[in-house]
């Protein structure tokens, strides 16, 4: 990107292109999905896939699965940070969650391989994403 075209937020940091946010969100192997349980906010991590305009992940039974069963608005955030070198980015996306995606058979080819083994054998969830946002500091296309 030319530094020309580099947008910057209120804080001067560099607002990142849709495309970049879902590159960005592609790549990451881990990410953590926010929502709320039990009327307070949880924040966990899930590795994950995305599929089109979707984040899709397998989640055992509980608050992450009770968040999607109910289809509960969530944020899903991925980013990576050099703390020596003060760089870093951010993607939040946001949206709606549900169990049971359609194309369950399609998303068992993926090749999602669960941190946890209790996950390689659970429900799918999607996150049907409405909005997604990103943002890095440091230089651009950094």
């Amino acid at each position: 990107m030319d530094a020309r075209d580099t947008t910057l937020d209120r804080l001067g940091l560099e607002v990142l292109s849709p495309q970049e946010c879902w590159d960005l969100l592609a790549a990451a192997p881990v990410g953590r999905l926010a929502f709320v349980d039990g009327g307070a906010p949880m924040v966990l991590p899930v590795t994950h896939r995305v599929v089109g305009r979707r984040v899709v992940f397998r989640s055992p039974a509980g608050g992450k699965l009770s968040a999607a069963v109910v289809a509960a608005p969530v944020a899903f955030e991925v980013d990576e940070w050099d703390a020596d070198g003060r760089t870093g980015w951010s993607v939040v996306a946001r949206g709606v969650a549900e169990s049971s995606p359609d194309d369950v058979a399609a998303l068992e080819g993926l090749g999602l391989d669960p941190w946890l083994d209790e996950a390689r054998r659970a429900t799918w969830v999607q996150v049907r994403v409405d909005e997604v946002t990103g943002r890095r500091l440091g230089p651009a296309g950094a």
